[in-house]
């Protein structure tokens, strides 16, 4: 058939054109299928973690773990670290903390034993963090915005009262003698085992094992003696060891007179034994029963050193009504605490320190600042 050109058309050329032409398929099957793809996945995924879970795997959701952290200790004055941070003491803090992460809390005090508690916060964003670490004493409650942590710190050493029936035994802890007759109170290192010895004239040796609580106890520790025959005697002695020169008095009688080592020899029975020297501040009061035939030993803790200095310099140092001399200057005295006085000739100002000396340690006074 011929146009109105004279020019004749092919009917093939109708089938080309429509076989080249792309479908609706053809132009978005890549597009359908991915969205396919898609729907299936946020089913199956909503099924498995549900709707936070798929809003978690494309980051539009904070998983980690936030709350309100309080720190209480006891006594309030330790010292406290989150994280290796110094904090105060008591604390109160916002946290922000990423999930599988562990944070410590450290607390020291120079008087106690050291605390610490690690939080772990785990991966799961339902889970609570837990924790490990801490003492018998330590209290922690846990919430989804909350944790609550209290600290009662253990005392390095505690003061335990000691007494035998009958009394007037001398007593060795873990091999050492103590120089002390029962009832007597000990300084023991908490939560270990101590060994404990009692002797005494007339009765036989007690060995035992002390478990020191973590807090002193409200009464005596008692510990009865088994008695056994002995010859009757009229007197013993008294050793006296110290490693500065002491006065000793039996009453009203000086038994001993300015030596480290001496002996003594007493009458049987109960005495009242006063060991004193005014240079080291010593003024010590012993109640000792002298057994028949046997030897009561006395030795006394070595001198402690105290250094002080003071803003102006030149200060007397007075502990009582003794005149230990001016500061700055090193002072060596016996153990115990004492209420040190700094006077300046320049004003009628004093200022007072309590300082506690330790057998055989030096203690460093703060610098005392006086007379402005």
């Amino acid at each position: 058939m011929e146009g109105a050109l004279g020019v004749r058309e092919d009917p093939m050329n109708h089938l080309d054109n429509d076989w080249t032409e792309n479908s609706f398929w053809d132009q978005w099957r890549m597009v359908l299928i991915f969205g396919f793809v898609i729907l299936v996945m946020g089913v199956v995924g909503a099924l498995l973690v549900g709707p936070d879970g798929i809003l978690r795997m494309f980051g539009l959701v904070d998983d980690a773990y936030k709350a309100t952290l309080t720190v209480s200790i006891t006594p309030d004055n330790a010292m406290l670290q989150l994280d290796f941070t110094p904090e105060e003491n008591p604390l109160t803090r916002t946290v922000d903390w990423d999930r599988s992460t562990e944070h410590v809390i450290e607390v020291q005090h120079p008087a106690y034993r050291p605390e610490k508690l690690v939080l772990s916060v785990p991966e799961s964003p339902d889970a609570l963090p837990v924790w490990r670490g801490g003492s018998t004493s330590t209290q922690i409650n846990i919430t989804q915005d909350r944790i609550d942590v209290r600290i009662t710190m253990i005392p390095e050493y505690i003061p335990v009262r000691i007494q035998t029936r009958p009394t007037g035994a001398s007593v060795t802890i873990d091999g050492i003698e103590t120089g002390k007759t029962t009832p007597m109170t000990h300084e023991f290192k908490t939560d270990e085992t101590a060994r404990i010895a009692f002797t005494r004239s007339g009765y036989e040796t007690l060995e035992v094992s002390y478990d020191v609580p973590s807090e002193s106890p409200e009464s005596p520790v008692v510990f009865e003696l088994k008695g056994k025959p002995t010859p009757r005697t009229l007197q013993g002695r008294l050793v006296i060891e110290s490693e500065y020169p002491v006065d000793v008095y039996s009453g009203r009688e000086r038994i001993i007179a300015g030596k480290r080592s001496a002996t003594a020899t007493l009458k049987e029975g109960k005495h009242s034994i006063r060991i004193r020297n005014d240079s080291y501040l010593l003024d010590d009061t012993r109640q000792i029963r002298i057994r028949d035939g046997r030897t009561e030993k006395i030795t006394l803790d070595p001198p402690g050193k105290m250094i002080v200095d003071t803003n102006p310099p030149g200060a007397a140092v007075f502990v009582g009504e003794t005149e230990l001399g001016t500061a700055p200057g090193t002072f060596s005295v016996a153990p115990g605490l004492y209420n040190v006085v700094f006077q300046w000739a320049e004003c009628d100002e004093t200022h007072s320190e309590w300082v506690k000396i330790v057998p055989g340690q030096t203690r460093r006074v703060p610098r005392v600042n006086g007379c402005r």
